[in-house]
């Protein structure tokens, strides 16, 4: 065989290769296109664990919200049915403003309105709580999960659970059995606090790229729900005698701040090894979490009931 007959297969083995290689642009380009104009998508992707999306952002506004509201900013594109993140925070407003609005209370906290307030309402509270409770213990087993080290893999996992459990604790004790609520609410509000600034430290830059060779466990850019905490907690500190709602103000601010650290950390790539998010919709947040604030709802009301003689008062 000469020189020009085997130039010539060449030429035509790699036309060959590139028309096949055409045709399969041609229909994955197709398939996208298909998926691209399913209506069902959207809601499909319900179901399916999510990956961070693609910077969007150009101005700074844009680029703050995408950092600090990332588990939201990522469903932008999804059906409003798929930002469970959202809907929570807003249950958690919502009884708060409504329990203020049409409840009269010698304490005014969320506490004291919690006790007189009806069911329906106070529900609300309680899922709210449950979601972050939930939420807490599902970031601590992903975080134990992702630490390298045995000491810090059981830290992670006491520091992150704390909180959670003291939370649940000052939920199921009314305020009118002061003792152990008030020890549930001073113990939340300090782990909470000890919680932010450890997780700041262990997974801080200067602290990677000194004791851990670079790697980080939790990499996460939010830092407003962690400053607005430390404001309520200064409020409710300043405004602790006095029956107001300035207390009240500084309350909600803190425990709302609090729900937004741990939800924040359902977004993807939040976690080392996890590039998924957790799936949480609103049907995680009424099914799974709803029962789970029935339950606790029940035994505040059966010690609201059986051990307090009045309700709604101020000590």
């Amino acid at each position: 065989m000469d020189a020009t007959g085997a130039m010539s297969r060449a030429d035509v083995d790699i036309e060959r290769g590139g028309s096949s290689t055409t045709r399969g642009t041609a229909s994955s380009a197709s398939v996208q296109k298909m998926l691209d104009g399913n209506p069902f998508r959207a809601s499909a992707s319900s179901g399916r664990a999510r990956t961070r999306a693609e910077p969007r952002a150009s101005s700074l506004a844009e680029r703050l919200c995408e950092t600090q509201f990332g588990v939201m900013y990522d469903k932008l594109d999804g059906s409003v049915w798929e930002q469970g993140e959202f809907l929570l925070e807003v249950c958690w407003h919502a009884f708060a403003l409504s329990a203020w609005a049409t409840s009269e209370a010698r304490s005014i906290s969320v506490c004291g309105y919690l006790e007189i307030v009806p069911n329906a309402l106070a529900w609300m509270y309680f899922l709210t709580i449950a979601g972050c409770v939930v939420s807490a213990f599902w970031s601590a087993l992903a975080s134990a999960r992702a630490e390298t080290r045995r000491a810090l893999k059981l830290g992670r996992f006491v520091v992150a659970c704390a909180p959670a459990c003291a939370l649940v604790g000052l939920s199921i004790y009314p305020r009118c059995m002061w003792h152990p609520h008030q020890d549930f609410v001073l113990a939340w509000a300090n782990l909470a606090a000890f919680a932010m600034m450890f997780e700041f430290v262990v997974d801080s830059k200067f602290f990677a790229e000194r004791f851990r060779r670079g790697e980080r466990v939790v990499t996460s850019d939010v830092a407003l729900p962690q400053l607005a905490f430390i404001i309520g907690y200064l409020i409710t500190l300043k405004f602790y005698q006095d029956n107001g709602t300035n207390f009240f103000r500084g309350e909600i601010m803190g425990s709302g701040s609090y729900g937004w650290w741990v939800l924040s950390k359902h977004r993807a790539g939040t976690f080392a090894h996890q590039p998924n998010a957790r799936v949480y919709t609103w049907r995680e947040m009424f099914l799974v979490d709803g029962c789970f604030a029935v339950a606790m709802m029940c035994v505040f009301r059966f010690n609201e009931y059986h051990q307090c003689s009045s309700f709604g008062q101020f000590r």
